[in-house]
């Protein structure tokens, strides 16, 4: 049996330029989510963070407001910044994700209890379902052809059935042949409901009448499936009596959906009008409030835009808040003027001065939706953000804005001083005082005495009931104020969140196991900062390799900092830490024992060179920085190797760090151009550029000028490395030629083949070692493992 209703479905909110390309809203239905990626690591979760974590946000403790965080958890942190609950069911609503909604392959017990009832009647022959159909129902939603709780009312009515006329019944045999055909349209396949006989009992035509609508709507026969269910809403000896207004009136919104007109539309609205206006108890009174919605966001939006805000400000939020959110933020969105909420959203956001009035233009003339025409209509906004928000904030005294202000400012804005001088009376206490202490300290970092900056963040660090995100961002400040090398080991590290829509994925299991930012620990997972990885990167050599040994550390992190300390070593020919640094590795990884030990004995010249070489070829991913360094299995088949492209002593250019996004673990877009090192964009668009602790400061010149020494970025694809660079591959190949007795010269052939192909192949080097190789050692087990050459990359 068909279920008798779409029930309605909260939805995450699209980034936001998605929103505006995907028209107007669906209603109250589940919404199909198109996968992704394995969750990963971050430290910084957007979705509220563990259970106890967002039941404590729920309840009203707010933390650092995330500016790129979904409507929902903004409604949130609107509603608690102006003493308004939200409490924990509505939080988890608000939150819940569209796109977590029935992936594919999950079992469901709804069609296995239908299968189990079947049998009662079928015993055990087969019938075709394909539960995981989907239909488009508007641009980017689709939905289930057939929803799970369609085999929930089957499995009801069987049982009711069977127990009142026993399985073998011809008549029960009947309505399973009917039932059966109703769900193999789900699978998109046109099929017609078996002639009924003309003595067929009473209650089998009544059921018979609802499932041939229940069919004509899964196979999109809309206006059909209207009249039918129409009639069994008028037919009082119907036991589907109370479903069928409903169902007709959502039969119509179908329709509408694909004619877009008003016409349609306002067919739409005088059925649901029926059922919301029956006295009746008539199932779907609440959902048909939905397609209500859906119809005015349509044709009469500004009056919708002004419902819902009254609603989401109310002292009690709606059971449908989160469908109603969405009716609002795509209303508001195709607004000049968008009302108290959206207004503060989008310009924390940086919204304003969309939409894209050609693509609405074009939209509407392909639709003629009026959705469409109302945002073709608009003319950007443009203007200062943080300018809107100080005066928003000037006029109407709420703090809500002043945090907005602060989120959009960089800390070159000429307002700063009166900005944080604002923040500063924001009290302990105040829903709105952690985000404030953030952007303070974030905004005055680079002027204020470090000293006090540590001051204003020991005691927040010092709570006991911060969220890990939170506790993230401030680790994050307080590394970069660092009064030494230990102090800064102190606040290095992070606990990772995995940010997920469901929990249970959130597993060890699931963090890559190859991440160079995480080890393993007590407590679990433990990881880099992005900043602190940029810190360590900006270390003289010396002080660099000494911190591969820090007791602070976990020894999965002192390899990373003692192999990227190695390839920088080597490369700017310091065999002392060369020697230093292949001792710490005897013990951080020993499957590379005899490497590192035959190096630490080998004196300084050609022997020690070539020694250094040989292990450089069997370590995929090295290089002088945490931020491109790979954590892979040493002398692994596959790998991709720098091109170890060193510039020339005379003519050494500035140093190039590595950009700021190449250190993020989740690639969250950032707001603008600004770099953000701490919150990766998520806090807000005024950024938080890197800042050097004063121990840093202190070694920065020499440390720039050791790693201006090492190597060079690769090129992109198309382009050449400078004349003027040497290459410590060729120089491998070189002492290979030179030294054709040695043991390890026909590997180091077979490695420099391997490089080429997956890492620099500068001058032709996979053809050149595989020259050698061949000519030289063509009995060999590595000429063996070699038989082609390949162009690199």
């Amino acid at each position: 049996m068909p279920t008798p209703a779409e029930a309605p479905h909260a939805r995450a909110r699209y980034w936001w330029r998605l929103a505006f390309m995907a028209a107007a809203l669906v209603p109250a239905a589940p919404a199909l989510g198109s996968g992704g990626p394995a969750p990963s690591p971050t430290f910084i979760d957007q979705t509220g963070g563990s259970e106890a974590e967002r039941r404590r946000l729920f309840d009203g403790q707010m933390g650092v407001l995330l500016a790129s965080a979904s409507d929902g958890m903004l409604l949130i942190n609107w509603r608690l910044l102006h003493g308004l609950p939200v409490g924990v069911e509505n939080g988890v609503r608000l939150t819940s994700s569209c796109c977590d909604w029935e992936p594919y392959g999950t079992p469901d017990a709804g069609i296995e209890r239908w299968r189990a009832a079947r049998r009662q009647v079928a015993g055990d022959a087969p019938s075709w379902i394909n539960p995981e159909r989907r239909v488009q129902v508007d641009y980017y939603q689709w939905q289930l052809a057939c929803f799970r709780s369609a085999f929930d009312t089957a499995t009801s009515a069987l049982e009711r059935r069977v127990a009142a006329y026993g399985p073998a019944s011809p008549w029960i045999r009947a309505w399973l042949a009917a039932q059966d055909a109703v769900f193999q349209a789900c699978d998109g396949t046109s099929v017609e409901l078996p002639a009924l006989a003309s003595n067929a009992p009473g209650w089998l035509r009544k059921d018979r009448a609802y499932q041939q609508a229940a069919l004509d709507f899964y196979s999109g026969r809309y206006p059909q499936a209207a009249d039918r269910f129409a009639a069994i809403g008028q037919d009082r000896h119907s036991p589907w009596r109370r479903y069928g207004l409903y169902l007709a009136a959502r039969s119509l919104y179908r329709d509408a959906l694909q004619n877009p007109d008003k016409v349609h539309y306002d067919r739409v609205s005088v059925a649901v009008n029926a059922v919301l206006s029956s006295k009746d108890d008539l199932f779907g009174k609440d959902d048909a409030r939905g397609i209500r919605r859906a119809i005015d966001f349509r044709q009469r939006p500004l009056s919708l835009l002004a419902t819902v805000e009254r609603e989401l400000n109310a002292p009690s939020l709606p059971s449908d808040a989160p469908v109603a959110l969405v009716d609002y933020m795509r209303t508001a969105r195709a607004n000049t003027s968008p009302p108290s909420f959206a207004d503060w959203a989008m310009t924390l956001n940086d919204e304003r001065g969309w939409p894209d009035v050609e693509v609405a233009k074009a939209r509407w003339a392909e639709t003629l939706d009026l959705g469409w025409l109302l945002i073709a209509a608009q003319e950007p906004t443009g203007g200062d953000a943080v300018a809107r928000a100080r005066s928003r904030f000037a006029e109407s005294g709420d703090v809500a804005w002043l945090l907005v202000a602060l989120a959009m400012a960089p800390a070159t804005d000429p307002t700063v001083s009166s900005l944080v001088a604002d923040a500063e009376a924001i009290r302990e206490g105040h829903p709105g005082w952690l985000t404030a202490q953030y952007h303070i300290a974030r905004l005055t970092i680079s002027t204020a005495d470090p000293a006090r900056i540590r001051a204003r963040i020991d005691p927040i660090l010092a709570r006991r009931n911060l969220s890990r995100t939170d506790r993230n961002l401030f680790l994050g400040i307080r590394a970069q104020v660092a009064s030494s090398l230990d102090d800064f080991v102190r606040f290095a590290l992070r606990y990772p969140i995995c940010e997920s829509t469901k929990p249970d994925t959130c597993v060890v299991e699931n963090y890559p196991g190859n991440d160079s930012s995480l080890a393993r620990s007590d407590r679990g997972f433990v990881g880099l900062g992005e900043d602190a990885q940029a810190l360590i990167d900006r270390m003289p050599l010396a002080m660099r390799a000494g911190l591969a040994r820090h007791p602070g550390l976990p020894a999965p992190l002192r390899l990373d900092i003692a192999l990227t300390s190695f390839g920088r070593a080597v490369a700017l020919h310091e065999d002392r830490i060369v020697d230093q640094l292949a001792k710490d590795l005897v013990g951080l990884m020993p499957e590379m024992r005899a490497d590192w030990q035959r190096i630490g004995r080998t004196p300084s010249g050609g022997a020690k060179r070539f020694a250094e070489l040989v292990t450089m070829s069997r370590l995929p991913g090295l290089t002088t920085d945490l931020a491109t360094y790979e954590r892979t299995p040493p002398m692994g088949y596959y790998g991709y190797w720098q091109a170890w492209a060193v510039p020339a002593p005379a003519s050494r250019p500035k140093a190039s760090y590595p950009k700021d996004h190449q250190y993020s673990s989740d690639g969250i877009w950032r707001f603008g151009d600004a770099p953000d090192y701490i919150c990766r964009g998520k806090c807000g668009a005024g950024g938080f550029p890197l800042h050097l602790p004063p121990f840093l400061a202190r070694t920065a010149a020499q440390a720039d000028r050791e790693y201006a020494s090492t190597i060079l970025p690769r090129p992109d694809y198309g382009e050449v490395y400078p004349a003027n660079a040497s290459f410590l591959w060729d120089e491998l190949l070189d002492h290979a030629r030179a030294n054709p007795r040695d043991p390890r010269s026909p590997e180091a052939l077979y490695r420099l083949i391997r490089i080429a192909r997956w890492g620099g192949d500068h001058d032709l080097l996979g053809k050149r070692a595989f020259d050698l190789l061949h000519q030289r050692y063509p009995g060999s087990g590595w000429a063996a493992k070699s038989p082609y050459w390949y162009k690199g990359l």
